[in-house]
Protein backbone atom coordinates (compact mmCIF):
# COMPACT_ATOMS: atom_id res chain seq x y z
CA UNK A 1 0.00 0.00 0.00
CA UNK A 2 1.91 3.22 -1.26
CA UNK A 3 -0.18 6.81 -0.05
CA UNK A 4 1.07 10.27 0.63
CA UNK A 5 0.43 13.03 2.95
CA UNK A 6 -0.74 16.76 1.90
CA UNK A 7 2.60 19.01 1.91
CA UNK A 8 5.04 16.30 2.09
CA UNK A 9 7.12 15.16 -0.88
CA UNK A 10 7.77 11.53 0.55
CA UNK A 11 5.54 8.59 -0.44
CA UNK A 12 4.74 6.21 2.54
CA UNK A 13 4.46 2.40 2.10
CA UNK A 14 2.72 0.34 4.59
CA UNK A 15 3.41 -3.73 4.51
CA UNK A 16 2.89 -6.63 6.75
CA UNK A 17 5.97 -5.33 8.53
CA UNK A 18 5.85 -1.81 8.92
CA UNK A 19 5.60 1.63 7.68
CA UNK A 20 8.26 3.17 4.97
CA UNK A 21 8.70 6.61 4.08
CA UNK A 22 10.83 7.43 0.59
CA UNK A 23 11.94 10.75 0.57
CA UNK A 24 11.48 10.77 -3.62
CA UNK A 25 11.45 14.41 -3.83
CA UNK A 26 7.83 13.89 -6.06
CA UNK A 27 5.96 17.67 -5.46
CA UNK A 28 2.52 17.37 -4.52
CA UNK A 29 2.31 13.43 -5.35
CA UNK A 30 -1.21 12.82 -6.28
CA UNK A 31 -2.82 10.34 -7.59
CA UNK A 32 -1.24 6.92 -7.83
CA UNK A 33 -1.34 3.38 -10.09
CA UNK A 34 0.37 0.22 -10.19
CA UNK A 35 1.41 -1.57 -13.40
CA UNK A 36 3.89 -4.48 -13.41
CA UNK A 37 6.75 -3.61 -11.41
CA UNK A 38 6.48 -0.26 -11.41
CA UNK A 39 4.36 2.41 -9.22
CA UNK A 40 2.95 5.59 -11.67
CA UNK A 41 2.47 9.05 -9.38
CA UNK A 42 1.02 11.95 -10.76
CA UNK A 43 3.27 15.52 -9.99
CA UNK A 44 1.86 18.52 -9.35
CA UNK A 45 3.78 21.68 -8.73
CA UNK A 46 0.98 23.86 -7.82
CA UNK A 47 -2.54 23.77 -7.13
CA UNK A 48 -3.31 25.45 -10.53
CA UNK A 49 -3.74 23.39 -13.66
CA UNK A 50 -0.83 23.20 -16.65
CA UNK A 51 2.14 22.45 -14.26
CA UNK A 52 1.68 18.13 -14.07
CA UNK A 53 4.40 15.35 -14.79
CA UNK A 54 3.73 11.93 -14.40
CA UNK A 55 6.78 9.83 -12.22
CA UNK A 56 7.40 6.14 -12.65
CA UNK A 57 8.76 4.80 -9.79
CA UNK A 58 10.93 1.51 -9.95
CA UNK A 59 9.55 -0.92 -7.30
CA UNK A 60 12.92 -3.03 -7.64
CA UNK A 61 15.31 -0.02 -6.73
CA UNK A 62 12.72 2.71 -5.86
CA UNK A 63 14.58 5.08 -8.47
CA UNK A 64 11.96 7.65 -9.74
CA UNK A 65 11.99 8.55 -13.19
CA UNK A 66 10.11 11.25 -14.84
CA UNK A 67 7.81 10.21 -18.12
CA UNK A 68 7.71 13.66 -19.74
CA UNK A 69 10.48 16.00 -20.43
CA UNK A 70 8.12 19.09 -20.36
CA UNK A 71 4.62 19.67 -17.29
CA UNK A 72 1.36 18.43 -18.99
CA UNK A 73 -2.04 20.54 -19.79
CA UNK A 74 -4.05 19.69 -16.48
CA UNK A 75 -3.43 15.89 -15.68
CA UNK A 76 -5.62 14.77 -12.48
CA UNK A 77 -6.52 10.99 -12.97
CA UNK A 78 -4.72 8.35 -13.42
CA UNK A 79 -5.60 5.10 -14.46
CA UNK A 80 -4.03 1.56 -14.79
CA UNK A 81 -6.03 0.05 -17.44
CA UNK A 82 -6.92 -4.06 -17.45
CA UNK A 83 -5.01 -5.21 -20.00
CA UNK A 84 -1.64 -4.91 -17.40
CA UNK A 85 0.32 -2.47 -19.54
CA UNK A 86 -1.54 0.87 -20.45
CA UNK A 87 -1.64 4.10 -18.25
CA UNK A 88 -4.55 6.20 -18.97
CA UNK A 89 -4.97 9.43 -17.97
CA UNK A 90 -6.40 12.73 -18.81
CA UNK A 91 -5.68 16.35 -19.52
CA UNK A 92 -8.07 19.18 -18.66
CA UNK A 93 -7.06 21.91 -20.39
CA UNK A 94 -6.32 20.13 -23.72
CA UNK A 95 -9.54 18.22 -23.86
CA UNK A 96 -7.94 14.91 -24.38
CA UNK A 97 -7.07 11.77 -22.98
CA UNK A 98 -3.95 9.88 -23.43
CA UNK A 99 -2.57 6.18 -23.71
CA UNK A 100 0.66 5.18 -22.37
CA UNK A 101 2.39 1.81 -23.31
CA UNK A 102 4.13 1.74 -19.82
CA UNK A 103 6.27 -1.05 -21.53
CA UNK A 104 7.46 1.20 -23.33
CA UNK A 105 7.40 4.66 -21.03
CA UNK A 106 9.83 6.29 -23.49
CA UNK A 107 7.21 5.96 -26.26
CA UNK A 108 4.99 8.65 -27.26
CA UNK A 109 1.54 8.36 -25.37
CA UNK A 110 -2.06 7.86 -27.93
CA UNK A 111 -3.86 10.78 -27.73
CA UNK A 112 -7.98 10.99 -27.88
CA UNK A 113 -9.73 13.88 -28.47
CA UNK A 114 -12.67 14.33 -26.55
CA UNK A 115 -15.57 16.99 -27.90
CA UNK A 116 -16.58 18.20 -24.98
CA UNK A 117 -15.26 20.41 -21.80
CA UNK A 118 -12.82 19.69 -19.15
CA UNK A 119 -12.93 15.50 -18.76
CA UNK A 120 -12.20 14.89 -15.57
CA UNK A 121 -13.24 11.51 -14.65
CA UNK A 122 -11.84 7.83 -15.51
CA UNK A 123 -13.25 4.35 -15.40
CA UNK A 124 -13.20 1.06 -17.43
CA UNK A 125 -16.21 -1.78 -17.86
CA UNK A 126 -14.41 -4.56 -20.60
CA UNK A 127 -13.54 -2.94 -23.56
CA UNK A 128 -13.76 0.76 -22.44
CA UNK A 129 -12.42 3.76 -21.47
CA UNK A 130 -14.74 5.85 -19.82
CA UNK A 131 -14.79 9.62 -19.79
CA UNK A 132 -16.74 11.72 -17.47
CA UNK A 133 -16.55 15.74 -18.94
CA UNK A 134 -16.97 17.97 -16.17
CA UNK A 135 -18.49 21.29 -17.71
CA UNK A 136 -20.61 19.91 -20.29
CA UNK A 137 -22.17 16.64 -18.42
CA UNK A 138 -21.32 13.70 -20.87
CA UNK A 139 -19.88 10.26 -20.57
CA UNK A 140 -17.44 9.42 -23.80
CA UNK A 141 -16.57 5.43 -24.77
CA UNK A 142 -13.22 5.41 -25.99
CA UNK A 143 -11.94 1.96 -27.72
CA UNK A 144 -8.25 1.99 -26.08
CA UNK A 145 -7.20 -1.39 -27.68
CA UNK A 146 -7.60 -0.84 -30.84
CA UNK A 147 -4.42 0.47 -32.90
CA UNK A 148 -6.00 3.35 -33.63
CA UNK A 149 -8.01 4.23 -30.01
CA UNK A 150 -11.53 6.19 -31.49
CA UNK A 151 -14.17 7.59 -29.15
CA UNK A 152 -17.31 4.69 -29.63
CA UNK A 153 -19.98 7.31 -28.79
CA UNK A 154 -21.04 9.37 -26.16
CA UNK A 155 -23.98 9.68 -24.18
CA UNK A 156 -25.30 13.18 -22.75
CA UNK A 157 -25.80 13.89 -19.27
CA UNK A 158 -27.18 17.28 -19.80
CA UNK A 159 -30.38 16.60 -18.08
CA UNK A 160 -28.61 15.70 -14.55
CA UNK A 161 -26.14 18.78 -14.59
CA UNK A 162 -28.24 20.60 -11.20
CA UNK A 163 -27.44 16.84 -9.27
CA UNK A 164 -24.35 16.59 -10.76
CA UNK A 165 -22.52 20.06 -11.53
CA UNK A 166 -19.03 19.40 -11.21
CA UNK A 167 -18.07 15.40 -12.15
CA UNK A 168 -15.44 14.56 -10.14
CA UNK A 169 -15.06 10.78 -9.80
CA UNK A 170 -16.66 8.00 -11.71
CA UNK A 171 -16.55 4.10 -10.60
CA UNK A 172 -18.14 1.25 -12.39
CA UNK A 173 -19.37 -1.99 -11.26
CA UNK A 174 -17.35 -4.87 -12.89
CA UNK A 175 -20.30 -7.31 -13.03
CA UNK A 176 -23.06 -4.80 -14.36
CA UNK A 177 -21.32 -2.01 -15.70
CA UNK A 178 -23.36 0.48 -13.77
CA UNK A 179 -21.43 4.00 -13.24
CA UNK A 180 -21.48 5.35 -10.29
CA UNK A 181 -20.47 9.49 -10.29
CA UNK A 182 -19.12 11.55 -7.94
CA UNK A 183 -19.99 15.41 -7.99
CA UNK A 184 -18.70 18.02 -5.45
CA UNK A 185 -18.89 21.96 -5.34
CA UNK A 186 -18.34 24.16 -2.82
CA UNK A 187 -21.19 26.76 -3.08
CA UNK A 188 -19.86 30.70 -3.70
CA UNK A 189 -20.18 32.81 -0.69
CA UNK A 190 -23.29 34.97 -2.16
CA UNK A 191 -25.16 31.20 -2.97
CA UNK A 192 -27.13 29.10 -0.86
CA UNK A 193 -24.96 26.82 1.61
CA UNK A 194 -26.45 23.68 0.12
CA UNK A 195 -22.89 22.25 -1.49
CA UNK A 196 -23.91 19.49 -4.42
CA UNK A 197 -22.15 16.78 -3.26
CA UNK A 198 -23.79 13.51 -4.57
CA UNK A 199 -23.10 10.21 -6.12
CA UNK A 200 -25.67 9.23 -8.90
CA UNK A 201 -25.86 5.31 -10.48
CA UNK A 202 -26.51 5.44 -13.93
CA UNK A 203 -27.09 2.29 -16.08
CA UNK A 204 -28.13 2.17 -19.81
CA UNK A 205 -28.13 -0.44 -22.44
CA UNK A 206 -26.26 1.38 -25.12
CA UNK A 207 -22.68 1.63 -23.52
CA UNK A 208 -23.01 -2.47 -22.31
CA UNK A 209 -23.38 -3.19 -25.91
CA UNK A 210 -20.68 -0.95 -27.14
CA UNK A 211 -18.28 -2.39 -24.57
CA UNK A 212 -18.67 -6.06 -24.75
Amino acid sequence: LFFSEVGDRALIEKTTKGTSAWNLEISGPGKMQVLGNSLFVLERHTIYLGDENIVRLDLSTMKPERIFPELRNGITQLLALNDGKTLAFNELKSQQVLLLNTENPASKPQAVQIASSYPRALGQWRNCLLVASEDNHQLSFVAPNQKTPTVLGEVSLEGYKDELPNIRNLTVNPETGAIFLRSSRVPRLWEPQNGKNSVYRFTHSYWTSQCE
